[in-house]
């Protein structure tokens, strides 16, 4: 067998500087989603907007697949072993399969609460419900703000994901 040993002296401090900012830019989305979660959740319960509690339902899966991204970023930096020879690799689709199944989960609560409230339509208060939804909207470009400004959303897909999925949900919201 025949082995090359060759040290190589290129900077990785880019590397550790971009890894660095996707990961302060996660964290701050996650702060944002997390505190936009339990608002809508408090605001839908007192408001008794399904609309908002659905929403705090969905940030919940956001918040998730947030955390998601910053677990994949941490095992993104572990090597590959004798074992493991696509790294930890598998992590990534067993924890899409457990969002896709929270999801799932959601959804459903989201339908049987829907069809309760065919049979005793309960009043809402649309005012305080709307101004919720508004912090909500402003939440959402504010976290994908930070994405841009402290990640690499353009080479990392990691990173893109989550700002795509920031902007979709805002576009939601505007709807």
């Amino acid at each position: 067998m025949h082995q090359h040993n060759h040290q190589h002296g290129h900077d990785h401090s880019h590397h550790d500087h971009a890894r660095s900012g996707n990961k302060k830019g996660l964290r701050i989305a996650l702060i944002i989603t997390v505190g936009i979660m339990i608002l809508e959740l408090v605001g839908g319960l007192l408001t008794n907007s399904l609309a908002l509690l659905s929403d705090s339902g969905h940030m919940l899966s956001d918040a998730s697949a947030i955390l998601l991204s910053l677990v994949a970023l941490w095992f993104a930096t572990k090597p590959s072993s004798p074992n493991k020879t696509y790294g930890f690799y598998r992590f990534e689709i067993l924890a899409a399969l457990l969002n896709g199944v929270a999801l799932f989960v959601i959804a459903g609560f989201i339908v049987w609460e829907a069809i309760q409230r065919f049979n005793d339509p309960p009043t809402v208060a649309s005012g305080s419900m709307m101004l919720i939804a508004v912090i909500g909207l402003l939440a959402n470009l504010l976290s994908a703000w930070f994405l841009m400004r402290t990640g690499d959303v353009k080479n990392n897909v990691n990173l893109r994901s989550a700002y795509l999925h920031v902007i979709g949900d805002a576009l939601g919201s505007v709807g």
